[in-house]
């Protein structure tokens, strides 16, 4: 099992990536939106907030960096097939999704944010049928 860091050093060094790699890196990114997600079903006061409003962030700009490293490969013709398909969709969609701001302390958005993320992936592991927890 390659971890998402071999998996990026291969997609954009034009390595091949097999489609169960990318959905062990769906699944990963879902995992870690799910953990954040999780804090809600906690008392949510102004400590946690603060918890799951840094997890988002940090979420939001590796998913935004993730997507941004995938769409200059992609341009420089660096992505098979099954990365163009599957794994570019993916990430870009789940970026395009993660509307709360970063440093956002609004319950909603973040939740809203992190639920659609979640959600997203959940869907693009399903096209791959691939279930995850």
């Amino acid at each position: 099992m390659r971890d998402e860091r071999t998996i990026k050093l291969l997609c954009l060094k034009g390595g091949l990536v097999t489609e169960s790699e990318i959905g062990e890196e769906l699944t990963s990114w879902k995992n870690e939106f799910s953990e954040a997600m999780s804090l809600f079903e906690q008392a949510v006061d102004k400590k946690v907030l603060r918890e799951i409003s840094q997890r988002y962030s940090v979420l939001k700009k590796r998913i935004i960096e993730r997507s941004n490293e995938l769409k200059k490969a992609d341009s420089l013709g660096r992505l098979n097939e099954q990365e163009k398909l599957l794994l570019l969709p993916a990430i870009s969609e789940v970026a395009l999704h993660c509307n709360a701001i970063i440093g956002s302390m609004n319950k909603q958005e973040l939740s809203s944010s992190l639920y659609d993320g979640e959600d997203y992936l959940s869907y693009h592991l399903s096209n791959l049928n691939i279930t995850s927890n």
